[in-house]
């Protein structure tokens, strides 16, 4: 399935329309450190380029029931986007204290053909090594085997993760797309773990092993754009 998905999303040309679309999902604030959670998803959405359509913002804080952002998460990756950008409190199956993004919502999606690349700026929601791997799997594990659905790849972290390496992570992440134009996964990645562990190796070092790509790292993100001249 994983393979299969990852074809379809090679063999298609990057002109189609979902892929101008970018989603960004931020949990509630209950306390003060958790306001970095909007931070987070408004400084990575300030580096999309003009060519791509104004980014939709789902912050749990807007809305006055939980369900509302689920439905409408489902509904705009159903849409199709080429991104997905969640940051807040994550657990192994889900998004947020509320759920308001869990792996049985995976079940319900209809994005054939349109996978995203989900990026989880939480914790646990990778943590494919749980003892119970087969009856218990991880976002990113059903994101990806889900047929016809899901994400095309995702980066997301296998444990406890610090909110400040994820701001870092997270910014130097888009910073490698958008602005350095490294388009391929693993690259763009590896770029941003090198600026997270620039930013103080001893402090993030366990963040950086943290976070895993799941998926093909010389895939390819289908930005709408020209590339960046070279020469």
């Amino acid at each position: 399935v994983m393979v299969d998905k990852i074809f379809s999303y090679e063999s298609t040309l990057n002109t189609k329309s979902w892929e101008k679309n970018i989603l960004f999902i931020a949990d509630d604030q209950t306390e003060a450190y958790e306001a970095v959670f909007e931070t987070m998803n408004d400084d990575a959405a300030a580096m999309i380029p003009a060519g791509l359509n104004a980014p939709f913002k789902g912050y749990l804080n807007d809305y006055l029931v939980a369900a509302d952002l689920t439905a409408e998460i489902k509904t705009k990756i159903n849409a199709g986007s080429l991104m997905v950008n969640y940051s807040g409190h994550g657990a192994v199956q889900i998004w947020a204290n509320e759920s308001i993004f869990e792996n049985t919502d995976i079940a319900t999606l209809t994005n054939d053909g349109m996978y995203p690349f989900f990026i989880s700026m939480s914790c646990l929601t990778g943590h494919f090594i749980y003892p119970e791997t087969w009856g218990y799997p991880s976002m990113a594990e059903v994101l990806l085997r889900s047929a016809n659905k899901g994400a095309v790849a995702a980066l997301m972290p296998t444990a406890m993760t610090t909110t400040a390496g994820q701001h870092i992570l997270n910014t130097a992440l888009f910073e490698a797309i958008f602005t350095e134009d490294i388009r391929a996964l693993g690259p763009a990645v590896a770029a941003a773990k090198q600026t997270l562990l620039a930013n103080g190796a001893s402090a993030y070092q366990e963040d950086s092993e943290t976070f895993l790509l799941f998926g093909d790292p010389a895939m390819v993100l289908k930005v709408p754009l020209p590339r960046r001249p070279s020469g």
